[in-house]
């Protein structure tokens, strides 16, 4: 069966200091407490303090003071609480607009023969593109993107191309990073407000698949518990196997993985590293706007009125 939906998806630039702004963002988790300062904070990225706030400002959205304030659990833990206007619209299948750049996101999920044959009669094409979070791999088929993952070390790359291999043995599988770049370009470069079409295939078992789905719903800028995504589903009771089907998400970012997190507001795990999940949700929180100015109990706002 062939779904579609509207999701907003902000676009990147790529970005030069992934690797320093990371290891901020990881020294920040671990030294919140502390509530280091931007001196401190420059040391750890060898930059100067006006280059690192400028710097981590465009990477993630918020200075490093403010991104402190997104690490607090208790802020996560509140996030998690809210009902928004635009959450029930699309509860209800309804779809938001005018945030950042508009996606159309057309989905659909491979046949039983496709997943069981391993790909047999398929043609994959894939490439490799930088994103202001890091290194991206794409697999695509003519039916839409397959896989999307981030990848910071030559291991991390080979493992993703093996996994690839392993999930479709049987497809015809080709580089070629022109034809993957058409595909990613809205993802990767500004498209002045316009609207884009990205198809995803999903390839998984029926209930991986019901979870994805859900995950589609999560609206920009705000976070799930894996309690709240098996409630979603009909399945209170299945958070581990929600939890399971969620790391085994193969579209990374497009299929918002990274806004699941756990009840406690802790939101450590995520398959691309944390400080990776750190920076998307803390851009996210800084970028979403409310579809209306009374809006202001929805979750962009919180974050907005908190920061």
């Amino acid at each position: 069966m062939r779904h579609t939906q509207t999701r907003c998806f902000p676009t990147y630039e790529a970005h030069p200091h992934y690797e320093r702004i990371a290891a901020v963002i990881r020294y920040l988790q671990t030294q919140r407490q502390q509530q280091p300062g931007l001196a401190e904070l420059a040391r750890i990225a060898n930059m100067s303090e006006h280059h690192l706030q400028r710097t981590f400002k465009a990477f993630v959205g918020l200075t490093p003071k403010q991104f402190l304030q997104v690490l607090n659990k208790e802020f996560a833990k509140q996030r998690l609480k809210q009902q928004s206007v635009l959450d029930t619209a699309l509860e209800t299948g309804l779809s938001g607009s005018g945030r950042l750049h508009d996606l159309m996101l057309r989905y659909e999920a491979v046949t039983p023969g496709e997943f069981k044959s391993g790909g047999a009669g398929v043609k994959i094409v894939t490439g490799w593109h930088e994103s202001a979070f890091g290194h991206l791999f794409v697999a695509q088929t003519a039916r839409g993107i397959v896989q999307l993952q981030f990848a910071d070390t030559a291991e991390s790359q080979q493992r993703i191309e093996e996994t690839l291999r392993l999930t479709w043995p049987n497809a015809a599988i080709e580089t070629n990073a022109k034809i993957t770049g058409k595909t990613m370009a809205p993802l990767l470069a500004p498209s002045a407000g316009e609207a884009a079409e990205i198809k995803l295939l999903l390839a998984g078992t029926p209930f991986q698949i019901k979870v994805w789905e859900a995950l589609l719903a999560i609206p920009y800028g705000a976070v799930r518990s894996y309690q709240q995504v098996a409630k979603t589903i009909a399945q209170p009771s299945a958070s581990r196997a929600v939890a399971s089907a969620i790391a085994r998400n193969h579209i990374a970012y497009l299929i918002p993985c990274h806004r699941v997190i756990r009840g406690s507001g802790e939101c450590h795990q995520y398959r691309w590293s944390p400080e990776r999940k750190q920076a998307l949700l803390a851009w996210e929180c800084a970028q979403a706007k409310p579809e209306k100015a009374d809006q202001t109990t929805s979750d962009a706002a919180y974050c907005k009125d908190s920061l």
